[in-house]
């Protein structure tokens, strides 16, 4: 079984608005951009049981990520289920991924630092963002996470660093799209730009295209999705 991946080359952040009806027989993938300090968020998005949970991190930013990953779940989606009561329960899968039952709507969430991204589509779909900053033990890191190919891309570029964080969130997208988690095929997984392959048995056959962005000039944004579609983005103010 093989899925082949389609990169798109990154670039820059581009805005716009998530359509406010959404027709679900239409593929689409929209990305929501959100952040702790620029967000108006509270925990009345909180389950009771996400309110336990939620007290038991011990730092503030921990708390504040997962109530604003649930704010945005609970106030996002149901512009494309419009039924869902206003604390609808979320199912977990074994990685511990959130996702709703019996719809065709899938989403996914990412977060670092004060930063939290929401992915919705139609389609499987994964995301991850990371802050470009120098990397402890780059080179060990890279024998573990990248193949040869990779690793000479990442060594002859002009800013390998960079590089690092494009193939880094690629792969952890793909697995997250997959339900595999991070933890698993990171060196099956060719992301160099233009059409790879992989072995998996999540599908018996798909193509997996990637869409990577730079947002605020310092932040690496990558989805995987199963259709090749340029994500809507909306950053949320």
């Amino acid at each position: 079984m093989s899925v082949h991946l389609i990169v798109n080359p990154t670039t820059e952040v581009e805005l716009s608005e998530a359509n406010q009806v959404i027709d679900l027989q239409t593929d689409f993938v929209h990305i929501y951009i959100s952040s702790i300090a620029q967000t108006n968020f509270s925990d009345a998005y909180l389950t009771e049981v996400e309110k336990v949970k939620c007290n038991r991190f011990i730092q503030q930013a921990d708390r504040d990520r997962f109530t604003l990953g649930r704010y945005l779940i609970r106030s996002i989606l149901p512009k494309y289920i419009p039924d869902l009561t206003p604390l609808f329960e979320l199912s977990v899968t074994e990685i511990n991924k959130p996702y709703l039952p019996k719809t065709e709507v899938q989403f996914n969430l990412a977060h670092i630092g004060e930063m939290v991204v929401l992915a919705v589509s139609n389609k499987p779909i994964g995301i991850d963002i990371e802050h470009i900053k120098p990397v402890k033990n780059m080179e060990d890191v890279m024998q573990v996470c990248f193949n040869e190919q990779e690793i000479n891309s990442i060594n002859s570029s002009p800013n390998p660093q960079f590089r690092f964080y494009e193939f880094w969130t690629r792969k952890e997208a793909i697995l997250k799209a997959t339900g595999e988690g991070i933890a698993t095929n990171l060196l099956a997984l060719n992301v160099l730009e233009g059409t790879q392959t992989f072995n998996t048995d999540f599908w018996d056959s798909a193509r997996m295209h990637l869409n990577t962005f730079i947002y605020k000039s310092e932040y690496l944004i990558s989805s995987a999705t199963v259709r090749n579609l340029r994500p809507c983005i909306k950053v949320l103010e």
